[in-house]
């Protein structure tokens, strides 16, 4: 009997989790991309994966450019979604390139050539003239 109650106990908990993804999906409140963001830094591999998932479908540009200040920690499965769904970035990518932050601009600069997004070249070419 107590497995069945478990049972019932986790399916709860599923809903209750597709219910709170939903949620943070739609949700106009920028503080959803600060909380999806810290998930995604402190989660663990298969947490990171469905934190991007998340942040993709989000769309929204403050959490896709916080994706790319992370990049470089991120698993390399985490690393090939991106790459997978570069144009999700696209925006981002190209305003990354402009960043005063070099990490973002150099996360920027490893999607564009990884993925081979060549409509962004122009992004490799202004960081080359960059002194920076």
């Amino acid at each position: 009997m107590g497995s069945c109650c478990g049972r019932f106990a986790s399916d709860n908990l599923k809903v209750k989790l597709k219910k709170l993804m939903s949620a943070l999906i739609a949700t106009p409140n920028q503080a959803a991309d600060g909380l999806l963001l810290e998930a995604l830094r402190i989660g663990d591999g298969p947490e990171k994966k469905q934190v991007l998932d998340l942040i993709i479908k989000r769309h929204t540009p403050d959490a896709l450019t916080g994706v790319l200040k992370q990049y470089a920690d991120l698993p390399k499965q985490c690393q090939d979604i991106i790459r997978t769904n570069v144009r999700v970035f696209y925006h981002v990518l190209s305003e990354a390139g402009r960043s005063k932050d070099k990490n973002v601009r150099l996360a920027a600069i490893q999607i564009i050539t990884q993925a081979r997004q060549g409509k962004l070249g122009y992004v490799l070419s202004e960081n080359l003239r960059d002194h920076d």
